[in-house]
Parts: C-alpha cells; structure tokens; sequence
C-alpha cells in the first residue's frame, strides 16, 4: 500500500490482489478447525499454491520491471 502510488500500480489490481488474499485466510481459517485428512490437506495446498500465484502474477506484472521502483522499496519486500 505504500508504495502503490509511487510505483503507479493499478487500483483494481492490488484490489484484486487484496481479495485473494482475503479469500485464501476465510479458506485457511475453515480449513484449520477441520480434522486433518488427506482431502483437507489437499484442500491447503492448493489454497497456498493458487495464493503463492496470485502474488506471483502481481509481482511480475507490476513490480518486477517497473522503473520506479528504488533499491529501498525492493529491501522492504516491494
């Protein structure tokens, strides 16, 4: 969010990046009252791996190049 003006990224994007987010916790959160089996650990990963390319997609899409970005935001985790 701090930097999302000075790298010029999308509203709609980090919205959608945002929600994902959201959606991947509500799921994470149902998942760890259940009994573990394997269905339900299934049901994790592929929580983790659709969230993991999620960030992956914003990150190459609007981060990796972006000629705004300082060495400072990229220490910081942008």
């Amino acid at each position: 969010d701090q930097f999302a003006a000075v790298l010029g990224l999308p509203t709609l994007a980090v919205s959608t990046l945002k929600t994902a987010q959201a959606t991947f916790m509500a799921a994470w959160n149902e998942y760890a009252i259940q009994e573990k089996s394997p269905s339900v650990n299934a049901g994790k990963q592929d929580l983790v791996d659709a969230r993991k390319g999620a960030i992956r997609d914003f990150q190459n899409q609007h981060i990796r190049f972006n000629k705004d970005q300082t060495n400072e935001m990229a220490t910081q985790g942008c």
